[in-house]
Formats: C-alpha cells, structure tokens, sequence
C-alpha cells in the first residue's frame, strides 16, 4: 500500500565497522545505505563517503563515492583510490572488488 519507511542509525566512529548490531534489521529493509568520514591520504582533507550496503532487487554500484553536501544541493563523485577509512584503523577502500583485492594482497605482503 505504499508504505515507506526511514531508519537511521548513529554509530561512533569506533563502531563503524560493526554491523552485528544490524543484522536483524538487515531482513526488514530493502536498501542500507551507509555514510562514513574518510580522509584523503594526500590533503589529509576529511570527507564524507557513501555506498550501498544493500538493494534487494536492484542492480546497483557496491563503490564508495564522495558524498558534498553545498548550498548547490547533494553531489556523489567518485572516489580516488587514495582515502582511507579513519574508523578502520587506516585501511584503504577499494573503488571495487578488483581494487580491493589488490590492496588486500598488499595488507598480506603478497
């Protein structure tokens, strides 16, 4: 009948990377959509990065995109391979499965 319904979540910075918490809600919603702060490795300038954690019957993009939020409205770009997740202790996101399998080979030291 068109219902529709709109859950947040504020989680600290510490806890981002935690979504055990989440995991019954998980079944009760069809998109999870995440917001998180990054900082780019080379201006060590702090922004906003968002993905999809889900879609249930969607084909949709699984990237992290930086999210600006300015008096022109909402933007998504895409992001460099350069950011760095500040609540995961460092570690790089990948722009995709390929990108982030390559840098899980260097975590490795392969």
């Amino acid at each position: 009948n068109g219902i529709t319904s709109f859950f947040t979540s504020l989680v600290s910075s510490a806890a981002q990377n935690d979504t055990s918490g989440e995991i019954g809600v998980s079944s009760l919603i069809d998109t999870w959509i995440v917001v998180r702060e990054l900082e780019e490795d080379v201006s060590k300038k702090r922004i906003r990065g968002l993905f999809i954690v889900k879609s249930r019957g969607t084909g949709h993009d699984s990237d992290v995109h930086k999210l600006i939020l300015s008096d022109d409205g909402i933007k998504l770009m895409p992001m460099n391979d350069e950011s760095t997740v500040i609540a995961n202790e460092g570690k790089k996101i990948g722009k995709n499965v390929s990108q982030g399998q390559k840098l899980a080979k260097q975590d490795k030291g392969e």
